[in-house]
């Protein structure tokens, strides 16, 4: 939690949210000791190396609601915007559209009810460079790169 990596091709790193002390009571919860704080702000935040992010969570279990997830939630933050993960679910994936130069996760909840929480691996794929070289009456060079197509899914 609220800390700062660098991606590299190749690389993984675990996200989880934290689990609650023995002892502590909690209504929406039981037993407590398996659920996530109230009033937890965590942040993770992820520079690229040459490679294109992604983010995989077996399944979670966050307390969220709507399509905001309002109360408490999981986002990932890219150039492109901000994507809200809750309720309990499957085989979360989420891969950026575009290449992005900014990829952070947070885990914000509020003081109302608790779930089991969450935890997922960031990764990041190498982007794929080919160099073709033509002869013809000069020498040109054309050059493909392939990014990760993008992926939202969940079940």
């Amino acid at each position: 939690c609220n800390s700062r990596e660098t991606l590299k091709p190749g690389s993984t790193f675990k996200v989880e949210s934290k689990r609650c002390r023995e002892g502590i009571f909690s209504f929406s919860c039981f037993p407590a000791f398996l659920c996530y704080p109230k009033n937890e702000n965590c942040n993770w935040y992820f520079d690229m190396d040459g490679c294109t992010p992604s983010l995989h969570c077996d399944k979670i279990d966050i307390k969220g609601k709507g399509k905001n997830c309002t109360g408490d939630r999981l986002t990932v933050s890219t150039d492109e915007g901000d994507t809200f993960f809750c309720k309990k679910k499957k085989n979360v994936n989420f891969t950026p559209v575009e290449m992005v130069t900014r990829f952070d996760v947070k885990f914000t909840t509020n003081s109302k009810g608790q779930g089991k929480g969450f935890m997922c691996i960031v990764s990041c794929e190498a982007l794929v460079t080919t160099t073709k070289e033509q002869k013809a009456e000069n020498t040109t060079k054309s050059t493909t790169t392939t990014r990760t197509t993008a992926t939202i899914t969940t079940t």
